[in-house]
């Protein structure tokens, strides 16, 4: 037994060596991308919300907002638009992943571009969290190393909680080990707070590392499926395509945007947020309209843009 324990530190020990730059950054920018909502709630602030409409005032169709949202960036093709379920706020219509602007719905009028700086530095803790800032051909490379990290950081927490089981059970065992003490130094101290600290965070980190697995490595995941004997989803088709075989009509041509967001209101009346995509990414080929429901209240994501 004394020697299995020896083996479980030395892993505990070297996997904090090895992968802890690495982990660090994870925990960072993961930490940082778990507000990103807010962090782009706060930076649009400012073009998300209008004042407080009459009852009267009508908004305008979303094909008319599409057509001067096209006139007023001629060079550019709109990817998608975004409509929140609250009568003052605007519209989002998004250019692909490097551009988004905020529409007055009640008169067309464009406003000041979301916020490309709060949108870009979380594209790049995206990236760096997923893929170490790798980019292009090294982007596979980067992914193998964040999910040996993770997994990693999975034998980290699991083997720290073993070792920080006590051999026997007392009150004073208890609280040596699993409440900070503030009257020790040096390093009675570090240990002492290392495994406080440690123990109380290893169930949150082993639920982190464990729901993690399946994003790096596909066995994680249809590991998980046969656990609980249910079905992996569907995959979706690509970005921009319906997913749906769909009868044309006669006279070729689409139902206004309108039309499909009407249908989307009375199929779910307690919607939140509602999305619809053209065509391909950035709207390149024909324009294939999709109505995508979303419960969320936020806007979409910063790296969940309709090229991603």
């Amino acid at each position: 037994m004394k020697r299995f324990r020896q083996i479980v530190f030395w892993m505990h020990l070297l996997a904090g060596i090895i992968t802890g730059v690495v982990i660090a950054i994870m925990s960072f920018t993961g930490a940082t991308l778990a507000f990103e909502k807010e962090i782009i709630a706060w930076a649009e602030r400012d073009v998300r919300q209008l004042p407080a409409p009459s009852p009267e005032t009508q908004h305008l169709s979303l094909d008319d907002l599409l057509a001067r949202v096209r006139e007023a960036q001629p060079g550019q093709r709109p990817s998608a638009a975004v409509i929140q379920n609250d009568p003052g706020s605007t519209v989002l219509f998004s250019f692909g992943r490097t551009n988004s602007i905020y529409v007055n719905p009640f008169t067309g009028e464009i406003l000041k571009p979301a916020s490309q700086r709060s949108r870009k530095f979380l594209r790049v803790m995206n990236d760096w969290h997923r893929y170490l800032g790798r980019e292009g051909d090294r982007r596979p490379l980067g992914k193998a190393v964040t999910g040996a990290c993770n997994a990693a950081f999975l034998v980290l927490a699991v083997s720290g909680l073993y070792l920080w089981w006590p051999r026997k059970w007392s009150r004073d065992t208890w609280r040596a080990i699993a409440a900070m003490r503030f009257n020790l130094s040096g390093k009675a101290r570090d240990w002492n707070w290392h495994n406080a600290v440690g123990f109380w965070i290893a169930p949150v980190l082993i639920v982190l590392t464990v729901t993690a697995l399946p994003i790096s490595y596909r066995w994680a995941g249809d590991f998980i499926y046969w656990v609980t004997a249910s079905s992996p989803p569907v995959p979706a088709g690509p970005a921009g395509g319906s997913g749906v075989e769909v009868t044309v009509p006669p006279d070729g041509k689409p139902l206004p945007l309108e039309s499909l967001l009407a249908a989307a209101k009375k199929e779910v009346p307690d919607w939140k947020e509602i999305s619809l995509r053209f065509g391909g990414p950035s709207g390149r080929g024909g324009e294939r309209r999709t109505a995508e429901r979303n419960s969320r209240s936020e806007r979409p994501p910063a790296e969940q843009s309709p090229e991603s």
